[in-house]
């Protein structure tokens, strides 16, 4: 279900007070409706919020329908945000790939277009014996476009054993460090991204974990390549973290472009 946010905007009434000859009181001033707002918000959100999402995945088709990078994440009805299935990612030491079990976001959708807004959301569940491992482990991220290595523009990281958001680009690095992982096992935890792709001042990266800002960059968030970034979830570990490694994620939306918001892609408001 998509919630409206009638403090998007409001209506302005205006009026004025004045005394006429015959003694009868007229008002004038400025009164901010919100009833009416919520009503135009209604249909400002029909008109724009539904089209400003180019992607949505709940997974409820019982089919993984995104593309691969290393092993590839299985539908499963263990856990779910909402609906009937989520994805599930793992890597066991029987596994193909030992470090990356990630699904990526496909179509014509998959590079970023640089200086265009973008938001993502999704969840992740840590299910309860988790393990922190022994070395880097990323839960999602927003890849370069080309080869040969190098830090992800952007990454959630769980491997310490406190959630850390970063962001990178040539001229620099920076980490929030968040709370504990193990607080967060065993219940959804959603994140919203806001990413403006850019190799110049104009880039923005914004998080929100469970509705609340936890990382705001301003400036350049990329390299600077001949493609934009792609984002891709599951789990990509260290080459010495624990043998076996199982996440979930849900309620993955992606909106892009100038009337693209938080409220498009948040799945605590479905």
């Amino acid at each position: 279900m998509r919630h409206l946010y009638a403090d998007d905007f409001f209506i302005e009434i205006h009026f004025m007070i004045f005394k006429s000859t015959s003694g009868l009181a007229y008002q004038s001033g400025v009164v901010k409706s919100l009833a009416f707002a919520a009503i135009c918000t209604a249909s400002a959100m029909n008109a724009t919020g539904a089209a400003a999402l180019d992607q949505e995945h709940n997974f409820d088709s019982g089919k993984f329908t995104l593309n691969c990078s290393g092993n590839c994440p299985q539908v499963t009805t263990k856990y779910r945000r909402s609906g009937k299935y989520a994805l599930e990612s793992t890597i066991s030491s029987s596994s193909k790939n030992s470090q990356r079990t990630e699904a990526v976001v496909p179509g014509t959708a998959k590079f970023m277009q640089f200086n265009r807004d973008y938001w993502i959301g999704f969840s992740i569940y840590l299910p309860s014996g988790w393990r922190v491992p022994n070395d880097m482990e990323i839960l999602a991220q927003i890849h370069r476009s080309t080869t040969g290595g190098g830090q992800p523009p952007f990454a959630i990281y769980s491997g310490s054993g406190t959630w850390k958001v970063t962001s990178q680009e040539w001229g620099g690095k920076q980490d929030w460090l968040l709370n504990s992982v193990y607080e967060d096992v065993g219940r959804w935890t959603d994140f919203v991204i806001h990413f403006k792709p850019s190799y110049t001042s104009t880039g923005i990266l914004e998080v929100w974990k469970d509705g609340g800002l936890v990382a705001k960059r301003i400036g350049a968030n990329t390299a600077k390549d001949s493609k934009g970034p792609y984002f891709k979830l599951g789990i990509y570990k260290g080459k010495y973290s624990a043998p076996t490694k199982t996440v979930y994620h849900d309620e993955l939306r992606i909106a892009s472009g100038p009337t693209a918001r938080y409220s498009d892609v948040d799945p605590a408001y479905r």
